[in-house]
């Protein structure tokens, strides 16, 4: 069976991608570790030095980091306005993996290629490399469609606890 269908994206398709995208490289466990212990020290200090500052240094890192995946969703907003019109994407879906089309060219993946993948209500993110990937808006898909590609990726992908799906 083969499926054929477009995307194309909208403003807050775009930003969830950026958000999540983000969000993947940020929350890796050794990040999180290291965010942990050293915010956590310096959040902890006024009980062993008896001195404020460093506590207020935590706090002032923690508001960063929060700033930081606001200004990125905001950049991505306007990223997006600056190539909303090369954001239309053509897609085969089969058996075998998903092939899509943009004005670049054509490009084959197979479901054994992607690393990474993360389904939420609305969204499909997967990745096929570190920092290469794509986004399916559910909205476009049928269920068929979504079977079709929970399957592929169950059976074919050899990591599995990166293919995080809700069916």
């Amino acid at each position: 069976m083969e499926y054929q269908f477009s995307q194309k994206w909208t403003k807050e398709d775009y930003v969830a991608f950026a958000t999540n995208h983000l969000l993947l490289n940020f929350l890796r466990l050794k990040n999180i570790i290291l965010y942990t212990v050293s915010i956590g020290y310096l959040l902890l200090t006024p009980l062993f030095a008896g001195t404020w500052t460093f506590f207020f240094v935590g706090i002032g890192l923690m508001v960063l980091l929060g700033g930081y995946i606001l200004v990125a969703r905001r950049s991505a907003g306007k990223g997006y306005e600056r190539n909303k019109d090369s954001l239309s994407i053509n897609f085969t879906l089969n058996e075998t993996g998903l092939i899509y089309e943009t004005k670049e060219g054509t490009i084959t993946e197979d479901w054994a290629k992607f690393i990474n993948v993360k389904e939420t209500e609305d969204y499909l993110f997967m990745y096929f490399a570190t920092n290469k990937g794509f986004l399916l808006a559910k909205r476009d898909l049928s269920e068929d469609m979504l079977r079709m590609i929970r399957r592929g990726l169950k059976e074919h992908v050899v990591n599995q606890k990166r293919i995080k799906l809700l069916g």
